[in-house]
């Protein structure tokens, strides 16, 4: 937020999901016989030319936990934050193993629609698909401040005070800053206009498909930019269409992959 800090009930809401991040290697658990639910979901609430979409991995064997405990043994600071941030969701009468942990499985989708630090910062998307519709219902009455805020389709919309907006259709939850970036990104899920698993594919075609953390997206829009008129100049560069990075983990650490794609027929 401008001045630095966030409003108790979306830093609340945002730290859930961190929290989610940050311990899905102890284990997940889901409700039984429910199907699984592909990261094609997620993604269709994103533009199609999304300079920027992370995803991070939930599930019970997921690369994720690895990661974390591989920083937090390089970085002690890490579990610290950790223990802070679970202090702090207990302090609200939030516990990690009966309303957090139900939750686990999928992948928790983060966007944006630019590359300046203000859209990342006013028009940010995050998208989940959890594992159990009921226990999104018990988590939301623990957080005290949600106020109603009409529906859209089939989603509850509630306000977060001035901190954002939420919207929860089932077991998703979708959440913005900005009602109308939460309204937009339900529209193109319902009719079909936002990302699809094919494009992801093509993006991060060739990179670690289990790894913990994806970052994809298209270049196209923000090379069209003044600024990178003398970049595009180069011919390779003017080729470029969208992007894909990977961080897996390792024996020995972290490791990245990345993916540059190119418009082969603009090049010899």
């Amino acid at each position: 937020s401008p001045r630095g800090t966030l409003p108790a009930m979306r830093r609340a809401l945002l730290g859930i999901l961190v929290i989610a991040v940050f311990v899905a290697g102890c284990g997940s658990s889901s409700t039984p016989g429910a199907p699984a639910i592909p990261l094609a979901s997620e993604l269709s609430y994103f533009p199609v030319q999304s300079p920027v979409v992370i995803t991070f991995q939930t599930g019970p064997n997921s690369e994720i936990g690895s990661a974390i405990k591989t920083l937090q043994n390089r970085f002690p600071v890490l579990g610290v934050a950790k223990a802070a941030a679970l202090q702090k969701l207990q302090q609200q009468g939030i516990t990690y193993a009966s309303d957090i942990k139900p939750l686990l499985g999928n992948p928790i989708a983060f966007g944006t629609n630019g590359m300046t630090a203000s859209t990342f910062a006013q028009h940010f998307l995050v998208v989940w698909v959890t594992h159990d519709a009921g226990k999104v219902g018990v988590l939301l009455h623990k957080l005290h401040g949600l106020r109603s805020d009409g529906t859209h389709g089939a989603a509850k919309l509630y306000a977060m005070g001035s901190g954002g907006e939420l919207a929860v259709d089932g077991a998703t939850l979708v959440l913005s800053r900005v009602r109308d970036d939460v309204i937009a990104g339900l529209d193109r899920h319902a009719h079909g206009q936002g990302l699809t698993a094919a494009q992801h594919s093509a993006d991060v075609q060739g990179l670690d498909g289990n790894a913990a953390m994806q970052v994809f997206g298209d270049l196209q829009s923000t090379l069209a930019g003044a600024s990178a008129a003398k970049a595009r100049r180069d011919p390779w560069v003017a080729a470029l269409r969208s992007y894909g990075v990977s961080l897996s983990t390792t024996g020995s650490g972290l490791t990245f992959g990345f993916r540059l794609n190119t418009d082969a027929s603009a090049l010899t």
